[in-house]
């Protein structure tokens, strides 16, 4: 299981499954986002990603 949250903390998440196709994308949009010269990604089934802290600015 992996967990995470968005920077500030209102918005935490956990994915029950596994993380395939795992990528560092070095587009201008990724480089942006990332602060640097790449941005590493990864692709998930939305099936397994649960929002166990919504909140209204999601």
């Amino acid at each position: 299981m992996y967990k995470g949250s968005c920077l500030c903390g209102s918005i935490q998440f956990s994915l029950d499954g596994s993380i395939t196709d795992i990528i560092h994308c070095h587009c201008s949009l990724c480089r942006k986002a990332s602060g640097s010269a790449y941005a590493t990604n990864g692709f998930i089934n939305v099936e397994d990603l649960n929002f166990t802290m919504p909140s209204e600015k999601l």
